[in-house]
C-alpha cells in the first residue's frame, strides 16, 4: 500500500495521503458501506467502478478457462470450463478482519472453501494435457494479456484510493477505538492479541483445527458484536467517497477502461471468437 502521512487532523476528520494528498471527510458523514452480514461482503462506493471487483474477477477467469479450452480443443483435448460454476458472490471481505461467524465456527482462520473463486480443476487430467497445457495458455491469453497487466496494476487509481481509504480509517480516532474495543472483547474472551493488528496472535496458526475454530469464531463474534466491523466499513466509506471526488476525472477515466474490460471477457465467455 502506499505509504501514508497521519495528519495532525486525523481526529476531525482530515487525512494526508503521500500519493493522493489530503481529504476530509466532514461533508461525506451521510455516506455508509452496505454490508452483507450473511456472506460477510460489503458494498463501498469504489464497488462501482473498481477492477477488484467479485464480479471481473470471476468473469476474467471464466474468460482465460474458455480461452484455454480453445487452444486445448484444437490439440484434441476436451474442454474443462463447462463444467464449472461460474456464479460467484466472492469471498469474505476480510479488510478488517473476520466477522463471519458461521464460517469461523466451521473452518476456523482458514478461507471457506465453497466460496473460493471458481477456477477449472486441471490437476486430474492426463500427463499429456498437462504438458500441452502450459504453452497453450501462453498462446491463449495473448488477445487479453494487456487486459491482464491492466488488471493487477497497482498503480491504478482505484487501487491508489482504496489503499489511502484503508490507511486513513486505521489512523482515524473512531478507527483506532473501534479496534481497540474489539480487542477488549478478545482480551474477556481470553484470546491473545496482536498489538499491531488488535486481532489474535498468529501463534493460533500453529495451534490444532479446534483451537483455530475456537479463537477465529471469538474473533468474529467480536467484530459483530462491538460493532467494530460496522464502524470501520462505515469510515472506509467516507473515505473513499472523498477521494473518488478529489479524483473524479481518473475515476472517469478508468470506468471507461472497466466497462471496456468488462465487455470484452462477456464477449468471451457468450461465445463469440475475439
Amino acid at each position: 500500500m502506499p505509504t501514508a502521512i497521519v495528519s495532525p487532523s486525523s481526529r476531525s476528520g482530515s487525512y494526508i495521503d503521500k500519493t493522493l494528498g489530503t481529504v476530509s471527510i466532514a461533508s461525506y458523514q451521510k455516506v455508509s458501506a452496505v454490508l452483507n452480514f450473511t456472506d460477510a461482503t460489503a458494498r463501498l462506493p469504489l464497488s462501482a467502478v473498481s477492477l477488484q471487483t467479485d464480479k471481473i474477477a470471476a468473469l476474467t477467469q471464466h474468460a482465460i478457462a474458455i480461452l484455454t479450452d480453445r487452444c486445448m480443443a484444437e490439440a484434441g483435448f476436451a474442454e474443462l470450463s463447462s463444467s464449472v460454476e461460474w456464479n460467484w458472490n466472492g469471498e469474505e471481505n476480510r479488510t478488517f478482519g473476520q466477522w463471519n461467524v458461521a464460517a469461523a465456527k466451521k473452518y476456523g482462520f482458514l478461507p471457506n472453501p465453497t466460496r473460493a473463486i471458481p477456477t477449472v480443476d486441471t490437476g486430474s487430467q492426463t500427463p499429456a494435457y498437462l504438458a500441452t497445457l502450459p504453452n497453450c495458455a501462453e498462446k491463449a491469453l495473448a488477445p487479453i494479456r494487456d487486459d491482464l497487466v491492466f488488471l493487477q496494476d497497482t498503480r491504478n487509481i482505484d487501487y491508489e484510493i482504496y489503499s489511502a481509504a484503508y490507511d486513513a480509517t486505521l489512523a482515524s480516532a473512531d478507527g483506532r477505538a473501534a479496534l481497540a474495543e474489539r480487542a477488549a472483547c478478545l482480551h474477556k474472551n481470553r484470546i491473545e492479541v496482536d498489538p499491531r493488528t488488535y486481532g489474535p496472535v498468529d501463534g493460533y496458526l500453529r495451534q490444532s483445527q479446534i483451537v483455530q475454530i475456537h479463537a477465529a469464531t471469538i474473533y468474529a463474534q467480536c467484530s459483530i458484536k462491538t460493532g467494530t466491523i460496522r464502524v470501520l466499513f462505515d469510515i472506509d466509506a467516507k473515505y473513499q467517497a472523498a477521494y473518488m471526488a478529489k479524483n473524479a476525472s481518473a475515476i472517469a477515466k478508468l470506468n471507461v477502461r472497466r466497462i471496456e474490460i468488462e465487455k470484452k471477457m462477456t464477449t468471451i465467455v457468450d461465445g463469440a471468437l475475439v
